[in-house]
């Protein structure tokens, strides 16, 4: 018998677009009044050669074939000159098959997201930019001339369908109003028809995602249900809610990133609690259904900054901190985390350092990225945090009682400082809009957190209910 490493087989993996790298393009486009449009491939994966060979059996309603002597249709198969929709390998062999026709025609790959492209028109040094979502492409141009010529080009390497300008991509609705210099990133429908498919379009609503007291009130997913939670939970599909409630905050509502975080940890045993808390942010999102992030050329100017916080040992089952940060540029969030600490921190100061030091990974990125998208920084990534006590540990290269047990990954911010990648500034609390990422707030405090996420509060009228 003949064994067959993992090797031998063909590659069913490839990138995918970030949407923090669309998020990005959209604030640049805001911000400089950039032209940002789409294409589409036409049936691309049918145009791509494979790369090893495929065999299928003969479809029925398949024109009759010419058969082999002696053989029967079902003992006679096909086999693929080009690849097809639902083949294993489509999707990388079309990756792979496009990112070599754009490369060999002077397109650069970004070493940030190997989703996106640029080139330089003839006798330009501003560039042209390509972000590749499978077959969909988003373009992004200085001028008309050079989109014009972007389109020019791609259109004869591949056989593409003009789409105009960007209006939805990667499943997030874009609204661009050039004379107001905004572009804003909704998934207005996608949240309608969720609430319409829970029967909500017409509940009453709620000013905050989570109730204040939510994180005593909730119990923990470790407690055994008794029979009468689990008869209520017998039908209750928590992880497709939460699923579908997940993309929401991760493609436009940041504001909504600590109650999923939160109930994400129940997800393997939800108790009747959790699942009314994800009605609750479905209550929230039907007053809020058409807010979404807002990028403007009117903001102070195009250098991201970021804000950082973290709760202190809330987790009631592992006493674990909870994180959170969020980089915002052109006036709205384009990256953001609410995420539960991997290691039990013995202080407020060594939680709040932990985050700084996940702030400043994502910061050291985030301006390699802005960098390959033509943004200048004037310096050091400006990142806000409210504890002065974990700004000293970030720029103490001395060890104490108190830090030499942390490991050497979370002192990499020092590193981020040293050679000027990041520069933290404190601001007080109530200016910190990492709050809303790392617990929940009651719904005065609450009110002022979307505005300063990018987020301006667009609600609707239920005086009539």
């Amino acid at each position: 018998m003949q064994s067959l490493s993992l090797d031998d087989g063909p590659k069913t993996t490839s990138p995918v677009a970030s949407v923090i790298t669309l998020r990005a393009m959209a604030a640049i486009a805001a911000h400089t009044d950039c032209e940002f449009q789409q294409m589409d491939v036409k049936t691309a994966f049918l145009h791509v050669p494979l790369s090893q060979p495929v065999y299928l059996d003969i479809p029925s309603g398949f024109p009759s074939l010419k058969l082999l002597p002696g053989r029967s249709r079902r003992e006679q198969c096909l086999r693929l000159k080009r690849a097809v929709y639902g083949l294993q390998e489509a999707l990388a062999s079309w990756y792979n098959h496009c990112t070599g026709i754009l490369i060999s025609n002077g397109f650069t790959r970004s070493d940030n997201d190997h989703c996106l492209f640029w080139i330089c028109p003839p006798g330009s040094s501003l560039r042209c930019y390509v972000l590749i979502y499978v077959d969909d492409f988003t373009l992004m141009a200085r001028s008309v001339e050079h989109m014009s010529w972007l389109k020019a080009l791609l259109a004869s390497l591949f056989d593409l369908k003009d789409l105009g300008a960007a209006n939805q991509v990667l499943g997030l609705e874009i609204v661009r109003d050039r004379e107001a210099g905004t572009l804003k990133i909704t998934q207005r429908k996608y949240i309608r028809q969720l609430l319409e498919e829970y029967h909500m379009l017409d509940c009453r609503p709620l000013d905050t995602p989570m109730f204040s007291n939510a994180g005593s009130s909730l119990p923990s997913h470790t407690t055994p249900l008794t029979d009468d939670k689990k008869t209520f939970m017998r039908d209750k599909d928590y992880r497709h809610l939460l699923g579908c409630l997940n993309w929401v905050g991760l493609g436009s509502r940041p504001d909504i990133s600590y109650p999923l975080a939160k109930l994400g940890q129940a997800q393997s045993n939800p108790h009747p609690e959790h699942w009314h808390a994800l009605i609750h942010i479905l209550r929230y999102l039907s007053k809020t259904v058409d807010m979404g992030l807002v990028y403007s050329r009117l903001s102070e100017d195009l250098q991201p900054r970021l804000y950082t916080d973290s709760s202190f040992a809330d987790c009631p089952d592992t006493r674990k901190s909870h994180s959170g940060y969020v980089a915002l540029l052109a006036g709205a969030a384009i990256a953001y985390s609410s995420r539960k600490q991997d290691i039990v921190t013995t202080s407020l100061s060594e939680s709040e350092y932990v985050a700084m030091g996940l702030a400043g990974k994502q910061a050291k990125w985030i301006s390699r990225l802005l960098t390959d998208l033509s943004v200048k920084l004037d310096g050091p990534v400006r990142i806000y945090a409210d504890n002065q006590s974990s700004m000293l540990l970030a720029t103490s290269d001395k060890l104490s009682s108190r830090t030499r047990h942390l490991d050497v990954q979370y002192h990499f911010v020092r590193e981020l400082i040293k050679h000027g990648i990041c520069r933290f500034t404190w601001v007080p609390t109530k200016l910190n809009v990492a709050d809303v990422l790392t617990k929940p707030l009651g719904a005065t405090l609450f009110r002022t957190m979307p505005p300063m996420l990018g987020l301006p509060w667009v609600c609707r009228d239920y005086s009539a209910l």
